[in-house]
């Protein structure tokens, strides 16, 4: 355990750089599941973009967020955040489970992206 300059412990190595990381939405998700990780992971210094499931476009949270966002890219990243949503209303994480993003992410965990 190592103690940094603000008293506070790291009970891991330090990274030399911060993984890249997206966070993947499309219609339904949950505003909070990926606007915090974010937030979050953005004050920490990762460098993150927000992806779509789909085609490059629109896309409407479950709440009413609605962003434009490019679509998924093959190279895996470091980090990869899905958020969940629209289980009630046919769009969000179970459309997404029926498509071809379960496939997409488990070659990417099979490289070693660690997917959250």
């Amino acid at each position: 355990m190592t103690v940094n300059g603000s008293g506070l412990c790291a009970m891991m190595t330090p990274l030399t750089a911060l993984p890249e990381t997206v966070v993947i939405v499309f219609d339904g998700f949950d505003d909070l599941d990926a606007v915090a990780p974010v937030e979050i992971l953005t004050a920490a210094g990762f460098p993150v973009r927000i992806l779509g499931a789909g085609a490059r476009g629109r896309v409407r949270s479950a709440h009413g967020l609605d962003i434009t966002v490019d679509s998924l890219e093959p190279d895996p990243p470091g980090l990869a955040v899905v958020p969940g949503g629209g289980w009630w209303q046919g769009t969000g994480v179970r459309e997404q489970c029926r498509g071809s993003l379960p496939a997409l992410l488990a070659s990417w965990h099979a490289a070693g992206t660690v997917i959250g």
